[in-house]
């Protein structure tokens, strides 16, 4: 059963100039890696000014863009948590954007400014297309997965609970990231005796940020 037959079929043979563009091009990769790393600097710099007593001044001063820019970009948590919430969510204005932008340049969010597609991105080139004896057919019911998951997270969403924050893709990379930058971070400027123990949400974070781009393994 395939739930993707709204995706019109093009021959592989045959790229339009706009899939060329988004393919790996070095504007795109540029566009990648400025994003990677502004969402770096936004968790650890901007929304964590660790110590001293100025901590809400030292806040202000380095917040030369909102630290929660990377997560009202994202779809899927913002349309789940207007539905869940049956309210209005000001990042809806960003969705309606991105969603407007993504029927011109298809995957233009995943493909340029999504961290996470940039780190799958990094582990299909690393690890990914090396291993090719675990890829799957680009068939059947795991590949459509994706879709499933979709309609579980808004289902939820219906009933008043918000899953898109573990299944999302910023949300999910945030947290993820987050549990290793804290401690390292709180461990470097403050001394490690100061680092509470590691909990078990920080580790399921990084299990799970980790298991998703693992499933590079499995194919691109």
């Amino acid at each position: 059963m395939r739930l993707n037959l709204f995706i019109p079929y093009r021959p592989k043979a045959k790229h339009s100039r706009l899939r060329r563009l988004m393919g790996p091009t070095p504007f795109r990769r540029i566009v990648q890696t400025l994003c990677l790393v502004l969402l770096g600097v936004l968790l650890a710099w901007v929304a964590r000014p660790v110590g001293g007593p100025d901590y809400a001044q030292t806040w202000t001063a380095r917040e030369f863009m909102d630290a929660e820019f990377f997560l009202r970009l994202d779809p899927l948590a913002s349309i789940s948590a207007a539905i869940a919430g049956r309210a209005w969510n000001p990042a809806l204005v960003w969705t309606a954007g991105i969603l407007a932008i993504c029927l011109i340049f298809p995957r233009g969010f995943c493909g340029y400014v999504c961290p996470l597609g940039t780190l799958n991105d990094v582990f299909d080139w690393l690890v990914g297309r090396r291993i090719k004896r675990l890829h799957i057919d680009r068939r059947g019911w795991l590949v459509n997965l994706r879709y499933y998951l979709l309609a579980c997270i808004l289902a939820s969403a219906l009933l008043g609970v918000v899953t898109s924050g573990f299944l999302a893709a910023i949300p999910l990379l945030t947290r993820g990231l987050v549990s290793i930058l804290a401690p390292l971070q709180l461990g470097l400027t403050t001394g490690w005796e100061n680092v509470p123990p590691i909990s078990a949400t920080q580790i399921a974070s990084v299990a799970l940020t980790a298991a998703v781009i693992a499933l590079g393994l499995l194919g691109r």
